[in-house]
Formats: C-alpha cells, structure tokens, sequence
C-alpha cells in the first residue's frame, strides 16, 4: 500500500490522513482474540486508570505477543509509514488504548512531539503516530479529535499533565481555542479495521467514554531510523531504544498469527 500523490498532499496539508475499513472483519477478529492475553498479564506494561482501575494503556505488547508483533510489521501499516518519512523506521512506542464502557477517561489536548522531544529527546518531527480501530469508534464511545493543520505550528507551548503514570505535555486551552477557530475539528470515526496515520505535532486530544460500548484502539508510533531519542529517560516499554530498521512481513501475515 503506496500513497497517492494527493493523499501525500492531504497529509501535508491536515497533518493526519483517514482509512475507513482498511483492515478485515478476519483480520481484526484475529487482533481482538489475541486482547484477553494482553490484558489478563499481571505485567509492568499495564497502565490503569487512577480512579477506577480499569485498564488505560497496554504497552508494549508487540515485544511479547505474536499477534501484534505481526501488526507492528504489517506492510499495509509500514509501507506508507516508510514513504512519509523517507526511508527506514524503527517502533519508538506501542499501545492498545481501550476506553472502557462508562468509564473510559478523556486524554486532554496535546502534541505527541512535546513528550518524545522533551522527555525522550528525539531531534525532529520525523516520525507519525497510527492507529488502527479495534472496536467500532463512533462519537459516544470517546473518539479522538484532531484540528486539522495545527501541525503547521511547530511545537507550542505546553504543560505537563500530572495525571496519570505517563501524562501528556498538554496544550494550553486559549491555544487550541484559536487553532479551532481557524481550522475547525475533524474527528475520525469508523467501523473495526479503520486505520489513521497522524504528524506528531498535530493537535489532538479524546472525549472520555460514558457510552456502554468500549472503544479500543492499537497505536503505533514510528520514527525514521535517523530521527532516534537521544536521551531516553523513560522505560524501555514505553520508549523504546530499539533502533532495528522493521521490515514489513507479508500482506496476508494476521491470517498466520496464532
């Protein structure tokens, strides 16, 4: 899966790019069965919800999982990934974020890049953050938001968030009331196997689930090979120090993962 000249064009653009449906209902039942593992592990990976104790983020689980070590190399994923950022790319981070029915927390406002740069110390905006929809995402079940082009800005003023055990550098409120005045929010919505590729300096922020229905998504965060963090402060698994260029595996490689 190469892009279109004009879905380069749109990402240059927006900062961010929508694929409704681009993986399976097989390909995704393959994923979803592989979830209660994950989830079920009594490991230092799980990130839970300080309130409630459901579970917030499972990181990591490509290095210890099959089923999602496949993903993490899925050419559909990796062969654009590699065109946008020219060239070889290593995970800088992995998660399966599931927003819990009810109870799901919101993640404020904020750039992925004030973290890797600040806290990680990558050199540049030379990576992208996927997501791939494991459950349906609708507007109840808290999906993201993104303010289309606000990645034109550069990296703006933020604040570190003190929720939580890996809290966002968020950006200030009257900031992104501008942004969204100028360009408005787009917020990506789809069935299971719709899939986003995001700049790590878009704006973006996600509504809390209050909904009964849960709202799971696999983030994969990329970088070019040439573009790895230089002063790596945080766990292994959370930013990883594993610069290996991936090398993508076959297009039908979920149909052999167990």
């Amino acid at each position: 899966m190469l892009l279109t000249d004009d879905q380069l064009k749109e990402y240059e653009e927006n900062g961010f790019l929508f694929f409704p449906s681009l993986f399976s209902v097989s390909e995704v039942d393959v994923l979803r069965g592989a979830l209660p593992g994950v989830y079920q592990a009594e490991r230092r990976e799980i990130d839970r919800e300080n309130a409630t104790g459901d579970l917030r983020c499972a990181f990591a689980c490509h290095t210890y999982d099959e089923t999602f070590s496949r993903l993490s190399r899925h050419p559909r994923i990796v062969e654009p990934v590699r065109q946008l950022l020219g060239g070889d790319i290593y995970m800088h981070q992995f998660s399966i974020q599931p927003k819990v029915a009810f109870n799901g927390q919101a993640w404020e406002w904020h750039q992925d890049y004030g973290a890797w740069n600040q806290i990680d110390g990558m050199p540049d905006t030379r990576a992208v953050n996927t997501g791939l929809f494991i459950e349906e995402v609708t507007q109840f079940n808290g999906p993201l938001y993104f303010i289309p082009g606000s990645h034109r800005h550069g990296l703006l003023k933020n604040t570190k968030s003190p929720e939580n055990r890996f809290p966002a550098m968020c950006v200030d409120h009257d900031i992104v009331a501008d942004l969204v005045k100028e360009r408005g929010l787009y917020s990506p919505q789809g069935p299971a196997g719709s899939f986003w590729i995001f700049h790590p300096n878009l704006v973006h922020a996600s509504s809390g689930n209050m909904s009964p229905f849960g709202r799971t998504i696999v983030t994969q965060c990329y970088a070019h090979v040439d573009n790895a963090i230089r002063t790596p402060s945080r766990p292994e698994w959370v930013a990883h120090t594993d610069f290996t260029p991936i090398e993508p595996l076959c297009e039908n490689c979920l149909a052999f993962a167990d």
